[in-house]
């Protein structure tokens, strides 16, 4: 399960057909004012992971102490601090022209795709 629709589709994206994923936003929904019912909170403790950014919603953060283990937040692994300056740069590359890029500048984390196939 994950909390915002891009950590949804991340998953998706790596787990493919070995993972079913679930988003607690609904389409349409504002993520930062999430309202979660108790039962929706109490069903993280039972997941094998719950994908969150913590200090997004006070929900999905209670959310997460329910999950334990289970829960994995992105905000220890994102980069959310770019500026314009740094997203006029990079306007119009490739993704693989971006990596290629933060692996000059040891941007990207260590085990991630760093413009290698």
């Amino acid at each position: 399960m994950t909390s915002l629709y891009p950590l949804e589709y991340a998953a998706q994206q790596v787990g493919g057909e070995h993972v079913s994923v679930r988003n607690l936003t609904p389409p349409g929904a504002e993520p930062h004012s999430l309202e979660l019912t108790p039962r929706q909170v109490l069903e993280t403790a039972d997941l094998d992971a719950f994908i969150y950014l913590s200090n997004f919603a006070p929900a999905v953060d209670d959310a997460a102490k329910e999950a334990g283990e289970a829960a994995f937040d992105v905000r220890e692994h994102a980069r959310l601090d770019l500026d314009s300056s740094e997203e006029e740069e990079h306007a119009g590359e490739s993704p693989k022209e971006h990596a290629e890029h933060a692996d000059e500048e040891e941007q990207a984390p260590e085990g991630l795709w760093r413009g290698r196939p």
